[in-house]
């Protein structure tokens, strides 16, 4: 069950299967941001409505009242759920602390709102240290069920929001998200507006549905990726300038062995059924967008000459100008397939916001694709 705290901070905070009732649980003393939390079953329905309905009520708010949010949407992946301790959660969390500091930053007089959406599911179904690696094929099997199911409505809620706003002059800053197999459900929702805002003839346009699309180790099959590297490659491709910032980032860390092991693993029989027309579609068979050296585009390491990180484009980078970052990681940034919530990639991500935050806080953004 859903209902406001007492304070009137931290709304919108629903209960997962396996925790205790947190109905009066503040998500952050300081008032810096508000955090929601929706969760879905195995079946890819809402585990309570209520919590989408609350999230929804909230969101009408904001466009009654003709309010601009910045909204931060994580969705988590195998292993994690919405236990208020989970690494993931507390580390969204310390994320949204950044925004709200950079925003008051770009903002001091009006800093708009930040409002963070936690999307949960069962991405872990066994508390075991060694057991839990079992797990992985079942719920990869589970995420696909949720990325076809109920959160497709949630994020449809946030699209409507972000349109209505920048149909009235607003300055809102949508960003999504997705770890693991949170990255996969992230992208199978919005791989069509990827896609077409790749091929868009028109530099001006912005993507239809989200600011900042990122994924961090996603388990995801590369051949997914394969019709928007094809479009940034051939000849006569739209470019959106040097100072454009990326729409899709996706960071893949040097030592995810879920990632180069088990998730090929899985696919092994189906590699064998299919027929590729090239070598490059051979490859991405049964491994991920991470593991293909022609997708990097750059390479990330930390910490170096005394900056958290560095970030530096590859031997591989798509032409100037492309928003769509493919990054390889060091394990001192993102350290295996879990390691996201280290210093480094903590600022990394802060600083893509930044840049997001300081695009849109002032009314400049381009007009949204058709």
């Amino acid at each position: 069950m859903l209902q406001y705290s007492p304070a009137g901070q931290g709304l919108l905070i629903g209960n997962c299967p396996r925790q205790p009732d947190r109905r009066g649980f503040v998500a952050d003393a300081s008032g810096d941001y508000e955090l929601a939390i929706v969760e879905f079953d195995d079946q890819g329905c809402y585990y309570e409505r209520a919590q989408m309905t609350a999230l929804a009520d909230q969101v009408a708010r904001l466009v009654r009242q003709g309010t601009d949010a910045v909204i931060i949407v994580f969705v988590h992946g195998w292993n994690h759920n919405a236990d208020p301790l989970d690494a993931g959660l507390l580390g969204f969390r310390n994320v949204l602390s950044i925004a709200a500091r950079h925003e008051r930053q770009l903002n001091p007089a009006r800093p708009r709102s930040i409002l963070g959406i936690f999307v949960g599911w069962r991405g872990r179904t066994l508390f075991h240290p060694v057991l839990e690696y079992l797990t992985f094929w079942g719920r990869q099997a589970a995420g696909r069920r949720v990325a076809g199911g109920s959160v497709r409505e949630l994020f449809g809620l946030l699209r409507r929001y972000r349109d209505a706003r920048r149909a009235a002059g607003g300055r809102p800053l949508l960003a999504v998200i997705g770890h693991s197999f949170g990255g996969m459900i992230v992208y199978s929702v919005l791989d069509q507006s990827l896609i077409e805002y790749a091929s868009s003839p028109d530099p001006q346009d912005s993507p239809r549905f989200a600011d900042l699309v990122l994924l961090i180790n996603p388990v995801l099959e590369a051949t997914r990726y394969l019709p928007i590297y094809d479009i940034l490659r051939r000849p006569g491709a739209p470019l959106h300038g040097h100072d454009t910032p990326p729409v899709f980032v996706c960071v893949s860390a040097r030592n995810d062995w879920p990632d180069r092991i088990l998730f090929p693993l899985g696919h092994a029989a189906a590699r064998m059924m299919q027929r590729c027309r090239s070598r490059l579609e051979r490859r991405c068979l049964g491994r991920t967008i991470g593991n293909i050296r022609p997708f990097r585009t750059h390479r990330l390491r930390g910490p170096v000459d005394g900056e958290m990180f560095s970030l530096t484009p590859s031997g591989n980078a798509n032409r100037p100008g492309t928003p769509f970052w493919i990054v390889r990681a060091g394990s001192h940034v993102v350290d295996g397939h879990d390691g996201i919530s280290r210093e480094p990639f903590q600022e990394f991500v802060g600083s893509l916001l930044f840049t997001h935050q300081g695009r849109t806080s002032h009314g400049t953004e381009p007009h949204s694709a058709a």
